[in-house]
């Protein structure tokens, strides 16, 4: 059995700073005496002396769920291989059984045997903290739940990680991690084969809430209920994440996206597949790297990139030629390159050993024998032959010999025409003809073109602009050589002004002020006298010129959301002229409606009656329909139009003296809209009880007892606590309340 060492054998103290140095697999094990340092692996270690560790048990996991690992591991990229745990019945099995709030990075286990039985993962049985840019392979087993193949449950973060295990258990089985609880796994896959009984996922057995997010599986899954080619079980969320349908063996996952082998492996189809994912600083994908699925960059060495730019493959190439490539590294190693020409008896020319920033090279093919070669860019490693290489490699066909080319008589000459055409008439002849193209250019653009590979080859360009052309044609064999006729100038004077762009904005408002401009060019001018200008609400609208602009300040009227149509023809000196089409503006209105005035009474008495109104106005008119009224005691209530007021005849109510409180909005066609705000009307009461009746015996007997009575309303009610009641003989008599009679 191995007990820790009370003090740490190797270097450092321990601390963030100077942290501990691992050597050896005993110094690995000797953490679990200070769960809460920081740790750095100085080397490569090979733990197969732990199978005979503990009596078969192996290695004891470094921390558990009391004493968890809360310090932080660095493993340098070191590989530690043949990590052996043998602990079937035990919880938290892994390198580390439990990890609290720590970080782990950069580890590289390889070929571990881990089997435990709960919470069980080849790097950690239970995670709380940050694992990235780690990964493992091997076999883990548990024979209880939640396993993984990286970690049996995670409720942390997991970043750039992933596992090959093969894992094997009995619910919540994942190939990377057993159970996410609310945890976090990015970027990350697994490609082991998963074996279990319930919640059996090739990536996550099961999620319970947080989030999965551009991670992938590949492993061969099979269970009994809740089986998924990515997740068996999930309430949580998945994005951008996918497993192989093939080699899964599933066609259905609880959250996910399945794809085919094809669709997953190099070359995938970005469009379809591995969407939005980063390809230039997380992931890379090559044919011959993890069997063409996305690696991670940073634990995955790629060879260098070759893309042969120049020539294009299977094109046809004479004289000098260039080879460009586009050469990256993954993992930004050094290369170096080698470019090779060769033919059917070898190779021909070359370029060796070129420095990393020499991606274009040149081959000579004047003197080499017309026919097929291939171009093979080879880029390689450390700066030698024998390191991780990539390549490209490219078919041309090499031909010097031109095509013969002749031009006919009914070619137009060079000159100047009154016409709207030009036509050209050639006749050609290769062994190896390709293609002619005739074609005509202005001063500064390709104006049309032709093609053909029947000799002769005849065609008119008919409908030209006026001005100069150039007219020239050309014949190509398959092998980029070209026959070239002498370029003949024409000049053309038909057409007439060119509308080049019509600027004006396609909605505005009332009262806004904004330009309408027309560019317009004619290769013998715009004759601007003869312009026309046509819009709406102006008859004698005009364009102003400014170089080849025209233009136009529109004001739009305040009081109309009609739409604004206008139109321009231009003419030049000839006569030919060119008129737009009709384009119209939307108008819309942005002015609220204006509340004047607001007349009401601020104070009142019940059973009044007066008029609240409001004034208002809008400069393209108020839509009553929309108007909206509320006031206290009145839920149908609604104004009256009279002109510019809206008005409302209030009826104060006799028997409350609640105040009353109303507002308004007012909207226009636009669906502008302005709101009062509440009024408030202060309610009295000026009306006084009134003593219906006096019931009393004007003549009585000594100690005779009688009644006397007050029948009294009010519209408002009788206070009868300030009843005030006088009578001879008793100064503290009051009267009774029965109803609306108040006794004595």
């Amino acid at each position: 059995m191995i007990t820790p060492a009370a003090a740490f054998s190797g270097g450092g103290s321990g601390t963030e700073a100077d942290p501990y140095e691992i050597t050896d697999v005993n110094q690995l094990q000797e953490m679990n005496a200070k769960l809460s340092a920081n740790y750095t692996l100085m080397n490569d270690i090979d733990a197969s002396e732990t199978s005979t560790w503990n009596s078969g048990a192996g290695f004891e996991p470094i921390g558990d769920y009391t004493n968890k690992f809360t310090g932080t591991f660095d493993g340098n990229g070191s590989v530690i291989s043949n990590l052996y745990i043998n602990r079937p019945s035990a919880f938290n099995v892994g390198l580390f059984g439990v990890i609290g709030s720590a970080s782990v990075s950069n580890v590289s286990l390889e070929d571990v045997n881990v089997a435990g039985s709960d919470y069980v993962g080849g790097l950690v049985g239970a995670n709380t903290g940050t694992i990235n840019q780690s990964y493992s392979t091997g076999i883990v087993t548990g024979s209880g739940y939640l396993t993984g193949g990286l970690v049996g449950e995670n409720t942390g973060t997991i970043n750039q990680s992933y596992s090959t295990c093969n894992v094997i258990g009995d619910g919540m089985v994942g190939g990377l991690i057993g159970q996410n609880n609310d945890g976090l796994v990015i970027q990350s896959y697994s490609t082991g084969n998963v074996t279990g009984e319930i919640e059996v996922g090739g990536l996550i057995g099961t999620i319970s809430f947080g989030l999965v997010d551009q991670c992938y599986s590949t492993g061969n899954v099979t269970g009994s209920d809740y089986v998924g080619g990515l997740i068996g079980n999930e309430d949580g969320d998945v994005t951008q994440s996918y497993w192989d349908m093939n080699t899964s063996g599933q066609t259905s996952s609880e959250k996910g996206i399945g794809r085919t082998t094809e669709n997953m492996t190099y070359p995938y189809n970005s469009d379809t597949t591995y969407v939005d994912w980063d390809f230039t600083n997380i992931w890379d994908i090559h044919g011959s790297v993890n069997d063409g699925y996305p690696a991670l960059l940073s634990l995955t060495n790629f060879p260098p990139n070759v893309s042969i730019n120049d020539p294009d493959s299977n094109s046809n190439v004479s004289g000098t030629f260039f080879v460009n490539a586009s050469i990256t590294d993954p993992n930004g190693d050094s290369y170096k390159s080698s470019v090779y020409l060769n033919n059917t008896t070898g190779n021909i020319d070359s370029h060796i050993d070129l420095s990393q920033d020499n991606d274009s090279v040149t081959f000579d093919s004047t003197s080499f024998i017309d026919g097929i070669y291939n171009i093979m860019w080879r880029a390689y490693e450390n700066e030698t032959d024998d390191g991780l290489f990539g390549f490209q490699t490219i078919n041309i066909t090499i031909d010097n010999t031109e095509p013969v080319l002749s031009v006919n008589d009914d070619t137009t000459d060079e000159g100047n025409f009154s016409q709207d055409n030009i036509t050209c008439n050639i006749s050609f002849s290769d062994a190896n003809l390709n293609i002619s193209t005739i074609a005509i250019y202005n001063t500064s653009d390709l104006v049309d073109s032709n093609t053909s590979s029947i000799s002769p080859h005849t065609v008119t360009f008919e409908d030209l602009e006026e001005g100069t052309y150039q007219l020239n044609a050309t014949v190509s064999d398959t092998v980029g050589n070209i026959a070239e006729m002498t370029t003949r100038e024409i000049v053309l004077d038909t057409t007439s002004p060119y509308i080049n762009k019509i600027v004006a904005p396609s909605d505005v408002n009332t009262s806004e002020t904004v330009e309408i401009g027309f560019n317009v060019t004619d290769n013998i001018g715009v004759n601007h006298s003869l312009t026309e200008f046509n819009i709406t609400g102006n008859a004698s609208a005009e364009l102003t010129e400014d170089g080849t602009w025209y233009n136009y300040t529109l004001n739009v009227p305040a009081d109309s959301v009609d739409d604004i149509v206008f139109n321009a023809t231009f003419y030049d000196d000839a006569g030919n002229l060119n008129a737009s089409d009709d384009f119209t503006i939307n108008v819309s209105d942005n002015i609220v409606p204006v509340i004047q005035d607001t007349v009401y009474e601020s104070d009142a008495n019940t059973s009044d009656s007066f008029i609240i109104g409001f004034n208002v106005t809008d400069n393209i008119g108020v839509n009553h329909s929309l108007t909206e009224f509320n006031v206290t005691g009145n839920a149908s209530a609604e104004l009256t139009k009279d002109g510019t007021w809206y008005n409302y005849t209030l009826n104060v109510p006799s028997d409350s003296l609640d105040d009353i409180v109303f507002n308004a909005t007012f909207y226009d066609d636009a669906g502008y809209e302005n709101a009062s705000g509440d009024k408030t009307i202060n309610v009295s009461d000026n009306i006084p009880p009134v003593i219906q009746d006096t019931v009393y015996e004007e003549d009585v007997n000594t100690s005779e007892t009688v009644e006397i009575g007050f029948n009294v309303t009010d519209n408002i009610g009788v206070n009868h606590s300030l009843t005030d009641f006088n009578i001879t003989g008793n100064a503290s008599a009051e009267l009774t309340k029965d109803g609306t009679w108040y006794n004595y």
